[in-house]
């Protein structure tokens, strides 16, 4: 970091980082510059929604070589028989209504195994995060109608049939398989890089629906973790660095790469798919019905992961939250702590 910041570094910088800091102090070149005459990269090739969510603004200060996407699974069997529908474009707004109208048919259930309560409910309060700051103004807006609205989300979904107190995500077997399939709607599926992930681990019997993490209600934040690359603006070597990305874009390398995590490479991807296809297609899984769900959820990514809220930020704002989900604090004065807060880390 320290040399990254003083202008000196590698020349590429290539893993999992937050990129925001460093593209707010002017560490990486515009790969466009490189790419805007470059006749023998062609975007087409590629995943084109995850390169296009690796922007920051019209800038592509970095290049997602391989990315995971959380999934959530359905009880197909369950919503089902709740007259529930869910579909890939669904909000936590309609995780909360799932959750309810399930609670008011027949036998009680829970919206999810048995988590911390950071591993789901964060999740909205970070997917939001771009809703309610402005980056290059280095101002926020907490103190907002959408934000009371979203605390009292946040609040409605802790207070209702949210967390079944003894199902656990793992193990899958005995009684806890019989608890998950008969008393929960979702299962929040950790970061996975490949199609037979969510289906092996799927602890409903009766059938799966393939889902992404709910949107949040402004934001609409689709986000996906990557493997990412950046150019040192001081380097010396930028063409031969370009060079380097490309190579670790082509084909061949990209399918090596892919064997736990998404190419961005189409071909690779067709080629790391149709295996892992006929993978489990040899062990019985019906494949189909989920593929295109699959397909959908993939396409629709809109959010590199590294260029989120810095992380000592997000825990700022978390530590507020949780208290106003414990009830020691107000949804108002949650927002306004809030806002100070955010508004002095923005400035300083």
């Amino acid at each position: 970091n320290t040399e990254l910041l003083t202008g000196k570094g590698p020349d590429i910088l290539c893993g999992i980082y937050p990129a925001m800091g460093y593209i707010s102090k002017g560490v990486f070149m515009d790969l466009n510059e490189a790419i805007n005459v470059d006749n023998g990269f062609n975007k087409n090739d590629y995943n084109e929604a995850v390169i296009e969510g690796s922007k920051y603004g019209a800038h592509q200060y970095i290049m997602p070589i391989l990315y995971t996407k959380q999934f959530y699974i359905g009880n197909k069997k369950l919503l089902e028989d709740k007259g529930i529908t869910v579909g890939i474009d669904w909000s936590w707004r309609d995780f909360y209504d799932a959750m309810n109208k399930a609670n008011q048919k027949g036998k009680s259930c829970y919206a999810v195994s048995k988590y911390s309560e950071d591993y789901v409910l964060k999740n909205i309060v970070i997917d939001e995060l771009e809703y309610y700051i402005d980056w290059d103004k280095k101002a926020a807006k907490f103190d907002s109608k959408e934000f009371l609205e979203t605390l009292k989300l946040l609040m409605s979904i802790k207070s209702g049939k949210f967390e079944h107190p003894e199902a656990k995500p793992f193990p899958k077997g005995g009684s806890n398989l019989e608890m998950l399939e008969n008393s929960t709607l979702f299962y929040p599926d950790l970061y996975s890089g490949n199609y037979g992930t969510s289906h092996i681990i799927n602890p409903y019997l009766d059938g799966m629906v393939l889902l992404p993490r709910p949107t949040g209600e402004n934001a609409n934040t689709k986000p996906f973790f990557a493997y990412n690359v950046g150019i040192n603006s001081n380097s010396e070597y930028k063409e031969e660095a370009w060079k380097y990305i490309k190579y670790l874009l082509s084909e061949d390398i990209q399918f090596y790469l892919s064997e736990n995590d998404f190419p961005i490479n189409k071909k690779a991807d067709e080629k790391r798919l149709s295996m892992e296809l006929e993978t489990m297609k040899k062990h019985g899984f019906d494949v189909n019905s989920t593929l295109q769900a699959f397909k959908g959820i993939r396409s629709s990514l809109n959010k590199n992961d590294a260029l989120g809220a810095p992380e000592e930020l997000v825990n700022t704002i978390w530590s507020e939250v949780k208290i106003y989900l414990a009830g020691n604090m107000s949804a108002e004065e949650t927002a306004k702590t809030i806002q100070n807060k955010a508004g002095l880390y923005l400035s300083e």
